[in-house]
């Protein structure tokens, strides 16, 4: 196998990916590649499980590439995982701007071409619907969740896409469940809208949910909005686009390590923009925690 595997999902930026492939391929001509192409959900994540031997994968799409890619790298041992590099093409790219990895095709391929530095970063570890999967930017469950499902009937490209659907949502979602929240030193009960799990601090191409996220601290930031109405949804919204909001009253946020929690009713979870699970799932209970330094990234020199 060639040193560098990139993985590209053509669908990924409503098609974008896939109308500028040939030439991203000319501009990458000079790099020991092997481009693989992806023809379903799940595709990308089989994909980079079996790039044995290969020194690094590139995702080329969006945040949901990006973390197919990453749960298909976790599937490597320690000792033998690929670094992962990122061309980003997607709606959102949420997880460059968090990670700090180039934010354009162009310089992501000039950080490659001169064999750029590396970082390592955290991951979070979700468990709750039989299976284990792993969060490299955010994870949202509730109204956050919901805001992603309405996204995808919206369209639209980048920001826009996302404040359409969430202005939708604020008018006719109002689920707020009973749940349970356990992490170190701390238990509470709340009525929850919303839980965000932070690992980076944006989300929806321009949302700061968990703004002082940091990828590489070792620590998750959890953002527990509880139940609100509309007009304190539509004040809130402007603040989130700024990272101020985190002072309102409406809200919390808990800093920690690992965090579980108990519904009491089906949740709705989104990891990095791809569905966790759904109601109708029966997914009531989950278990959030760190990976601290779990991957390396291509970033550019200093």
């Amino acid at each position: 196998m060639a040193s560098i595997c990139f993985i590209v999902n053509p669908a990924s930026g409503m098609g974008r990916t896939g109308h500028h492939l040939e030439e991203l391929r000319r501009q990458a001509a000079g790099l020991d590649g092997e481009w693989l192409i992806t023809e379903r959900p799940g595709h990308a994540t089989e994909l980079a499980a079996a790039a044995t031997g290969c020194e690094i994968v590139v995702a080329v799409g969006g945040d949901g590439t990006v973390h197919e890619v990453v749960n298909g790298l976790m599937q490597h041992s320690a000792a033998e995982r690929p670094a992962l590099a990122v061309i980003p093409s997607g709606t959102g790219n949420d997880f460059v701007f968090g990670s700090r990895a180039p934010p354009s095709a162009e310089r992501a391929l000039a950080a490659l071409l001169r064999n750029g530095a590396r970082k390592r970063f955290d991951l979070a570890h979700l468990r709750g619907a039989g299976r284990d999967e792993y969060i490299c930017n955010t994870a949202g469950i509730g109204f956050d969740a919901t805001v992603n499902m309405q996204s995808r009937y919206v369209m639209l490209r980048d920001f826009p896409k996302y404040l359409i659907a969430t202005l939708w949502t604020i008018i006719y979602y109002f689920a707020a469940p009973r749940m349970v929240l356990r992490w170190k030193g701390g238990r509470a009960v709340y009525r929850v809208m919303m839980l965000v799990v932070g690992n980076g601090p944006r989300e929806g191409g321009g949302f700061l949910t968990t703004p002082d996220s940091q990828m590489d601290d070792g620590i998750l930031d959890f953002l527990i909005a509880g139940q609100v109405d509309r007009l304190q949804m539509l004040g809130l919204l402007p603040q989130v686009l700024t990272g101020t909001h985190l002072g309102n009253p409406a809200v919390r946020l808990v800093s920690t390590t690992r965090l579980a929690l108990a519904s009491e009713s089906d949740l709705c979870v989104q990891a990095d923009g791809e569905f966790y699970c759904l109601p109708g799932d029966g997914v009531r209970r989950l278990d959030v925690q760190v990976v601290p330094g779990a991957l390396e990234l291509v970033v550019e020199q200093d």
